[in-house]
């Protein structure tokens, strides 16, 4: 039997005798044995014994009073319920030494476990602190696309009314051209047995601009050009060439050597013999290219293969069939409106007006009306006067001999599009411009690159190409030359 099985047999019995003999005190048969019993508890009462009365008896199994403990006498914990060892209260790394003064609480078990909730609670709010910044990040995102379109939408609105002044900026600028092309005296002159279709502008005391179009054009392509020379005090005449709009057009091409054309006036060649009558040359696309001593231009343009436009253009009658087979709008618009770089090479057995394409927009620097313009007046003359300059360049060829290694000396500039056809390829005409050969050939040349420029660069580039002009013509001196 264990001593609490005593303690709990032993408390009763002494609680009931301790309780009879405080009643036996109390009781008049024994009137002397109440001091003494009284004074060996410490008291008249005894405050911690109950006094059973009728109602209730102790007895050894009563267990419903409380078991109270004197405050006198605090409660000792056992010695053995202590863990037996100082590493239940200390940090411990095995191999070192336990630091006496280094006291820790609980086992090491409960360390462990309030090591595991403390990094399962740091977990938590590092999750709860990551998706409150994905959630700020998203509002922070969603916030700045609504800024973003907000912009957009005002730099669209903006882009489109600053892009609808420019277009009607544009609209007045192509009628106040027209306008003034109307203004533009027209006269026709007998010249070198023939009739030329002159325009001119300006007063006729001024210096002299001679402005010479390509093909397929006509003197309107110099539109631009004829009212801001003129408005500077030149005097400034372009004509229709030889084959064009209202000029004559003689059917062989044995009337469009270079005699013919210098008689009636042409770029390069009436620098080459006529320097005299030049004070300065702007040529716009088209280099001086020299004359090979044996292989014939012709020869030449055979190694492009039938594709080259030049080559097409050489039977009598190919071209003119194949221009015929489209509406002259649309030819006009093949030719002026081409972006390609290449030398106008169509695949074989293709045409080259077929190959030509036209792009899906207009182009800013051209009206639906000034090609109507062009296409009226090559409706009344055909196509094939100007397809006879592209006829006679072998008979150019040989009527070229005597100027062999001839060099055009005329202070010249040379004005052409980083886009223009024939730019391209290790052979191409931009490589050939910026080589020593050209500048040997020309050696008082000035060569004028315009970005984004394609070869009809006097129309799509006007008011550069006027503001170029104008300058190299102050350099010169304002003569009467």
């Amino acid at each position: 039997m264990g001593f609490g099985a005593i303690r709990s047999i032993l408390r009763p019995l002494s609680r009931t005798l301790a309780s009879r003999v405080a009643s036996s005190c109390s009781s008049p048969p024994f009137p002397a044995a109440k001091p003494l019993l009284c004074s060996f508890f410490g008291g008249s009462r005894l405050p911690w014994i109950p006094v059973a009365n009728h109602f209730h008896s102790l007895s050894l199994t009563d267990t419903r009073l409380p078991k109270r403990r004197p405050m006198t006498h605090p409660k000792k914990k056992r010695f053995k319920l202590k863990p037996p060892g100082p590493y239940a209260y200390v940090q411990y790394t095995p191999g070192e030494p336990i630091a006496s003064n280094n006291p820790n609480e609980g086992s090491v078990k409960r360390r462990n476990a309030k090591k595991r909730i403390g990094q399962r609670r740091a977990f938590i709010l590092s999750e709860k602190k990551k998706r409150q910044a994905l959630v700020q990040e998203a509002k922070r995102k969603k916030r700045i696309k609504e800024v973003e379109r907000k912009m957009a939408k005002v730099a669209r609105e903006r882009a489109w009314e600053e892009r609808l002044a420019e277009l009607q900026r544009l609209e007045e600028e192509k009628k106040k051209s027209i306008i003034m092309a109307r203004e533009v005296r027209e006269q026709r002159i007998k010249t070198n047995g023939i009739w030329l279709n002159v325009a001119e502008k300006g007063d006729n005391g001024g210096p002299l601009v001679l402005l010479l179009h390509g093909f397929p054009e006509t003197w309107f392509s110099w539109r631009h050009q004829i009212d801001f020379l003129s408005s500077h005090g030149y005097h400034v005449v372009a004509p229709d060439l030889r084959g064009y709009a209202d000029s004559d057009s003689p059917p062989s091409h044995e009337s469009y050597t270079v005699s013919h054309l210098v008689a009636d006036v042409i770029g390069w060649s009436l620098c080459l013999f006529r320097p005299d009558l030049v004070k300065g040359f702007i040529s716009l696309s088209v280099p001086y290219f020299p004359r090979h001593p044996n292989l014939k231009p012709l020869e030449f343009f055979k190694s492009f293969g039938d594709g080259l436009y030049i080559s097409q253009f050489q039977k009598p009658g190919r071209a003119e069939a194949a221009f015929a087979k489209h509406d002259i709008l649309t030819v006009i618009k093949k030719f002026l409106l081409t972006t390609r770089t290449d030398y106008l090479v169509a695949p074989p057995d293709t045409e080259i007006i077929n190959d030509l394409e036209i792009p899906s927009t207009i182009p800013d620097w051209i009206t639906d009306d000034e090609l109507q313009v062009y296409a009226d007046k090559f409706q009344k003359s055909g196509f094939t006067g100007p397809l006879n300059y592209y006829r006679a360049m072998d008979l150019n060829w040989e009527i070229m001999a005597p100027w062999q290694d001839s060099k055009i000396v005329v202070p010249t500039m040379f004005i052409f599009g980083d886009k223009d056809n024939g730019n391209e390829g290790e052979h191409g005409k931009m490589q050939y411009v910026k080589g020593e050969m050209f500048k040997s050939l020309v050696p008082n040349l000035e060569i004028i690159v315009i970005e984004d420029g394609h070869h009809y660069i006097q129309q799509e580039k006007s008011k550069r190409v006027s503001e170029e002009m104008l300058s190299f013509f102050n350099k010169l001196g304002n003569t009467s030359e």
